[in-house]
């Protein structure tokens, strides 16, 4: 499931921009399976890239 969000990612901000809704989602959900698989430095590291790329989209 982890190496399949990695590839959903890297479409989605190929394709629909790193700071669209749908990507800032699958950033959250593979942050957050990282949190409870122990990878908390990972999962920090995703949330705060997502949260970035959050304050660039103007329409959330």
């Amino acid at each position: 499931a982890e190496e399949l969000s990695m590839q959903v990612i890297k479409i989605s901000k190929t394709k629909l921009g790193a700071n669209y809704p749908d990507t800032l989602n699958s950033m959250n959900n593979l942050a957050f399976t990282w949190k409870l698989t122990g990878k908390e430095t990972e999962a920090v590291r995703l949330m705060v890239d997502a949260r970035l790329n959050c304050t660039l989209n103007t329409t959330l």
